[in-house]
């Protein structure tokens, strides 16, 4: 699960640059778009009860809680590259 998430967080980065982005061709923006569907299908398919998640969390707390989970996971990231005290 952590893989395709974090497959799904780089597929949407590289959607929402070629979105921002004036030099992007279109057919590229449409590639881009159908990776992060790829990774988001195959998450809701590892999901118990996908078709409920929309009405567990408002579009606010979805915001919020992976914004959490983020720093969370650059504070492990972090910890785990510090070298122990002795």
């Amino acid at each position: 699960m952590g893989a395709l998430l974090a497959a799904h967080a780089a597929h949407v980065l590289r959607l929402d640059f070629a979105e921002c982005s004036d030099t992007v061709p279109d057919y590229v923006r449409a590639m881009r778009a159908a990776e992060a569907d790829g990774t988001r299908e195959a998450l809701l398919a590892e999901c118990p009860n996908a078709d409920r998640l929309d009405d567990v969390l408002t579009p606010d707390e979805s915001i919020t809680l992976g914004t959490r989970l983020t720093k969370y996971a650059a504070h492990i990231r972090h910890a785990q590259t510090r070298s122990p005290r002795t």
